[in-house]
């Protein structure tokens, strides 16, 4: 990461891939929110998770720091347990 970064830039740079993946999964932001709900016992709305992931940066919404650590963890545990799903015996 550069010295010139913002953490909003490094931020956006980790979801990028994260954004890529959901949007051209059908139901993936509605998994997020169902695992970031158990997670926190709060209930996540699904349309909460695509604001959050939106393609246009500019109606893009910053989760909470703690929530964006949540979002990133719950995707990528999505992302391993679909591709140990995908792996025939």
């Amino acid at each position: 990461m550069s010295t010139n970064q913002t953490d909003t830039e490094a931020s956006e740079q980790q979801l990028a891939s994260i954004r890529a993946w959901a949007h051209s999964n059908h139901g993936t932001i509605r998994k997020i929110a169902d695992r970031l709900s158990r997670i926190t016992g709060r209930a996540v709305m699904r349309q909460t998770v695509g604001r959050w992931l939106h393609k246009d940066k500019a109606k893009r919404q910053q989760p909470s720091y703690g929530f964006g650590l949540l979002l990133e963890r719950s995707a990528r545990e999505i992302q391993s347990e679909q591709a140990t799903e995908a792996v025939p015996e």
